[in-house]
C-alpha cells in the first residue's frame, strides 16, 4: 500500500454493508478491530463516548455490553473460571493466592478459543466469521476473540495489523512472541527511505496462508493449540507490518512493543521564586527523531509554531532530543536529560511534546524541572502526567477522537488513560475521520481547524 496523506479524514460508517473489507471502509474497520479488541479488555467503558461507538456503527446493546465490560469484572470472571477448574467444575475451588490482577486473561481466552472451535471447527471462513461476529456484537455477544481473529486474517493490510496488535497486546505472554528489532521503521513518523527496504503488501498470500492455519488449528480442536496457532499468526503479521511500505500499518504495528511505566513518578521539590522563562521547546515521541517535525531549520511543526505563535522556541543548532526507544528506562533517562539540557535557560515556558515525548516532560517537570505550559499531542496518559499536572500552569491536551495507537497501548496496560482532565487542563480533540497517531502536529490540520486559536495558543 502506498503511503496515504496523513491529513485526510476518512468517512466514518455506521451501515452494516461496511463491515465488507474494501478500501472505502479500512478506516470504518480498523477502528472497529481496535475498539473491539478495548471491550474485550474491559478498558473501554470509560474511553469513549457512546455517541462514537455509534458512529462506528456498534448497536444500543453492543454499546451497552461493552460499558459492563471492565477490568474489575473480568478479574472476578477469571479468578471464577481459575477456581472452576481447579475444582473440576464445581464451584468454590481454591484460588493461588499469588494472582497478578494485571495478568487476568488466561482462563478467559481459553473460553474464547474453545467456543471459536464449537462455532468454526469444520468450516472456518474468515469473511463469513466476520460478518457472523460483527451481527453477534450487534446483538450483545461476546464475540470480540472470534471477530478479532477474523480481522486477523483479514486481505487488507491495515485491518489486519490492527487486529493482530489487539490480540497480541491482551495476553501477558507477548513478551514470548515479540522482539523488537534494533533498528526498525516502525512508525508514522518514519519517512521511507532507501536504506530501509519495504514490504509490499501481498494480501492474498497472506489470506490464504492466516486462514489455512487457523482452519487447521480449528479441526484439531485443541484450545490451548488454537490459542498458540492465533499468537503466532499475529506475531508474523507483526513482523511483516513494522517493515511495511505503509507507515500508518509501521505505527500501529510499533504499538505491539508497547512497555508500561509501571515505575512509581520521582517527584523533587520546585524551586521557589521562579520568575519563568523565555524558552520553549518541542520533544518528538517514539522513533520520532527520525522524523524532523519538531527541528529547527528543517521542522514543518517547529517552524509554523516558531514563526505564528512562540518566537521564543529554541531554534539554535542543538535542539534536544532522545532516543526514542519503546523503553520506560529511555524515557526516564530522556527526562533527566532533558531537565539538564534546560537548566541554562532556568527552565522552560512551553514544551510542544508529542506522544511518549509527553510522558519525558512530566517525568521531568516531577524531578523539578519548572514548565509553564505543556502541549500535550495524542499523549498516552499514565501516573507520570497525573503527578506533573499540578506542577504545571497550564496543560494543552490536543488529541484524536478516536486514536487507534492509544487504544492498543491502553490494551496492553489498563493503568493507560486516552485523555487527562484537571482544572487546568484545555481540551481539543479532532473531529471523527482522523486516523493517524501523528496528525496533532501537522500545521496543515491546526491551520485548517484552528486549533491555536480554539486552545488560546
Amino acid at each position: 500500500m502506498a503511503e496515504a496523506n496523513e491529513t485526510e479524514q476518512f468517512e466514518v460508517r455506521s451501515d452494516p454493508e461496511s463491515i465488507e473489507p474494501d478500501a472505502r471502509h479500512d478506516g470504518t474497520n480498523l477502528t472497529r478491530f481496535v475498539l473491539a479488541g478495548a471491550a474485550r479488555r474491559g478498558v473501554l467503558a470509560d474511553a469513549v463516548e457512546f455517541s462514537d461507538l455509534a458512529a462506528f456503527g456498534f448497536s444500543d446493546r453492543a454499546r451497552e455490553r461493552m460499558a459492563d465490560r471492565t477490568v474489575p469484572g473480568l478479574i472476578e470472571d477469571e479468578l471464577r473460571l481459575r477456581s472452576e477448574r481447579r475444582s473440576g467444575g464445581r464451584s468454590g475451588g481454591a484460588v493461588g493466592r499469588a494472582f497478578d490482577e494485571s495478568a487476568y486473561g488466561a482462563a478467559l481466552e481459553y473460553e474464547e478459543a474453545r467456543d471459536l472451535i464449537e462455532r468454526y471447527r469444520h468450516d472456518w471462513n474468515p469473511l463469513a466469521a466476520r460478518r457472523a461476529e460483527w451481527a453477534g456484537l450487534s446483538e450483545g455477544a461476546d464475540a470480540y476473540f472470534a471477530f478479532l481473529v477474523a480481522g486477523l486474517c483479514s486481505p487488507r493490510e491495515r485491518e489486519s495489523i490492527a487486529a493482530a496488535v489487539a490480540l497480541l497486546n491482551a495476553t501477558r505472554q507477548r513478551a514470548r512472541f515479540l522482539a523488537y528489532p534494533s533498528d526498525t521503521r516502525a512508525s508514522d513518523d518514519t519517512p521511507a527511505s532507501d536504506d530501509a527496504p519495504s514490504l509490499d503488501w501481498d494480501r492474498a498470500s497472506w489470506e490464504g496462508f492466516s486462514s489455512f492455519r487457523v482452519a487447521v488449528a480449528l479441526r484439531g480442536g485443541v484450545p490451548r493449540l488454537v490459542l498458540a496457532a492465533v499468537y503466532e499468526l499475529a506475531r508474523l503479521r507483526v513482523d511483516l507490518a513494522v517493515s511495511s511500505a505503509d507507515g500508518f500499518t509501521r505505527g500501529l504495528a510499533a504499538a505491539a512493543f508497547f512497555e508500561s511505566s509501571d515505575d512509581l513518578p520521582e517527584t523533587y521539590p520546585l524551586r521557589k521564586g521562579w520568575q519563568g522563562s523565555s524558552t520553549s521547546t518541542m520533544v518528538h515521541g517514539t522513533r520520532g527523531y527520525r522524523g524532523d517535525w519538531w527541528e529547527p531549520q528543517r521542522g514543518d511543526f517547529h517552524d509554523w509554531i516558531h514563526q505564528r505563535h512562540r518566537p521564543d522556541l529554541y531554534a539554535g543548532s542543538r535542539p534536544y532530543s532522545w532516543g526514542g526507544a519503546l523503553s520506560r528506562n529511555q524515557r526516564a533517562d530522556a527526562a533527566r536529560r532533558l531537565k539538564i539540557w534546560a537548566a541554562p535557560a532556568g527552565g522552560l515556558r512551553s514544551v510542544f511534546a508529542h506522544s511518549y515525548g509527553a510522558e519525558v516532560v512530566g517525568r521531568a517537570v516531577n524531578l523539578g524541572l519548572h514548565v509553564d505550559e505543556v502541549v500535550m499531542l495524542s499523549a498516552p496518559i499514565t501516573q507520570h502526567h497525573h503527578a506533573a499536572l499540578t506542577r504545571v500552569r497550564r496543560v494543552i491536551d490536543v488529541r484524536l477522537r478516536v486514536d487507534p495507537v492509544l487504544y492498543l497501548a491502553m490494551i496492553a496496560d489498563p493503568r493507560v488513560r486516552h485523555s487527562i482532565s484537571g482544572a487546568n487542563v484545555t481540551k481539543f480533540i479532532l473531529p471523527r475521520g482522523y486516523l493517524h497517531h501523528s496528525v496533532t502536529h501537522d500545521p496543515k490540520v491546526w491551520k485548517r481547524l484552528g486549533i491555536a486559536v480554539q486552545v488560546g495558543l
